[in-house]
């Protein structure tokens, strides 16, 4: 990494730095060994794995009246520039509820009135700050063990509210999904003791109840919230945009979760089929908390049998929808190739063969994905990325050559959906994935600078300009 000279602006590369490198022998025959899969000329293999979206099982479930779409945001700012380099991760989630009626078009045509949908819009925000680099909760701490006790804080005192003013906290939250819905957990067995990254601690398969306790052997302090392992991705020397990711991850899928279950009890469970669940990003827990992954799913699931024993419909549009990466860039690749109104199945050997270009043992998504992946082209010619979870028993990954649609019931009513609440503001976007957006988005230039300074006036650091070193989506 450059320098930085006296004047703050960054050194300056050699503008012949990079003539080693160009005329190097070695540089060229590892170039030349190293495999590029070639550009696809031809249409994709995908007639088969087309299913045109009237043609898919009636689910009985009615068109969603409501969405609750949940998104999240962070930004790691500095707090002092001065040795020793000081930082704090800001993580913030939004759960938005709106009435999707509020959406539709005027009979005549035109545009949709912006007080109408604002009407029709409520929000409720999960508001978080970690130490993220120098900074601790008390003196002496590690990185490692400042930033496992801010979680825990985290969790505790961060609350969600359900019916009749019942409000509960992000750590019983993980309980119940760790457990059941009606079921939670009072203790987690954690595979290592945390004390590894200070104290060399060797003790494994160590039991800790909600309320926290110690190591027997190394006598670490030991949280219930250790179970989402976001710590293991702390640096204790210089940024950790990485585990704040990791932690806002987290708090997506227990914010996102819980939303689930306080409608699935609202109103004996009668309000739960007129409700949509959206995520902004996919059904997927990524790095060390890919953990959770499964009993997620589980949890889910748990929801969906609750309901048809209830005489209900069972789950209803649960929804990850996939903006990035390697999947989305293929879909946009491929989208002259599916017409409007029809759903592309997603087989593991058809990714491994037209997206990965690889073999393997492992399902795509194997260890991190809760929900299957599809690629749906809406009637206005969108086209969107998006995971729903398999009901009632299913796995994600457990469709090598053909996806047995069955197991998805809901997807009737979700491309309906989709076919619904569109919008020209982004392109192949969907309204209430904006809205959470722009509930949840920590801003750049001003946003930065208020952030920055409250951190700084909290700590009694002197202030100074921002200088984020990262924000979400």
């Amino acid at each position: 990494m450059p320098y930085i000279k006296p004047q703050g602006a960054p050194e300056r590369a050699n503008r012949l730095g990079h003539v080693p490198s160009a005329i190097d022998p070695s540089v060229r025959r590892a170039l030349e060994s190293f495999h590029l899969p070639p550009a696809s000329t031809e249409p994709p293999p995908i007639d088969e794995l087309l299913v045109e979206a009237a043609t898919l099982r009636v689910s009985g479930l009615p068109a969603p009246s409501f969405a609750i779409s949940v998104d999240g945001s962070m930004q790691e700012v500095q707090v002092r520039a001065d040795f020793p380099s000081a930082r704090v991760g800001f993580a913030q989630v939004a759960g938005v509820f709106s009435k999707l009626d509020s959406f539709r078009p005027p009979p005549r045509g035109g545009f949709v009135d912006p007080r109408e949908i604002a009407q029709a819009t409520n929000a409720d925000l999960v508001k978080g700050v970690v130490p993220t680099s120098v900074v601790t909760i008390r003196p002496g701490q590690t990185m490692h063990e400042a930033w496992r006790e801010s979680v825990s804080i985290l969790l505790r005192d961060s609350r969600l509210e359900g019916p009749a003013g019942i409000s509960t906290s992000l750590a019983e939250v993980l309980a119940a999904i760790l457990g059941a819905p009606e079921l939670a957990v009072s203790e987690i067995v954690l595979e290592r003791c945390p004390g590894r990254h200070d104290r060399g601690c060797e003790s494994r398969n160590v039991t800790v109840p909600l309320g926290g306790s110690e190591c027997h052997d190394c006598g670490t302090p030991l949280y219930f919230s250790d179970v989402t392992n976001t710590h293991d991705e702390v640096v204790e020397d210089g940024s950790n945009q990485t585990a704040l990711g990791r932690l806002m991850s987290v708090l997506e899928l227990l914010t996102f979760l819980w939303q689930i279950q306080i409608f699935a009890a609202a109103d004996n469970g009668r309000l739960l089929p007129r409700c949509a669940f959206l995520l902004d990003g996919p059904l997927a827990m990524f790095g060390r908390p890919a953990g959770l992954k499964r009993p997620a799913l589980k949890f889910l699931q748990k929801i969906h049998a609750d309901s048809v024993a209830k005489g209900g419909e069972g789950l209803p549009v649960v929804i990850g929808i996939e903006k990035g990466g390697v999947l989305a860039e293929h879909a946009n690749a491929i989208r002259q190739y599916i017409p409007p109104g029809f759903l592309l199945t997603l087989p593991d050997s058809y990714i491994r063969e037209n997206v990965q270009h690889r073999s393997g043992n492992r399902a795509y998504g194997y260890d991190t994905d809760y929900g299957r992946r599809f690629i749906y082209r809406t009637l206005d010619g969108r086209v969107i990325v998006f995971s729903t979870p398999p009901v009632p028993n299913g796995v994600p990954t457990d469709d090598a050559d053909r996806v047995d649609v069955n197991n998805y019931p809901a997807l009737d009513a979700l491309v309906g959906l989709l076919d619904r609440v569109g919008t020209l503001l982004y392109r192949d976007a969907v309204i209430p994935v904006a809205l959470a957006h722009n509930f949840a988005s920590l801003p750049l230039g001003t946003g930065s600078q208020v952030l920055t300074f409250l951190a700084q006036d909290s700590l009694g650091a002197t202030r100074s300009a921002a200088n984020p070193t990262g924000f979400g989506p």
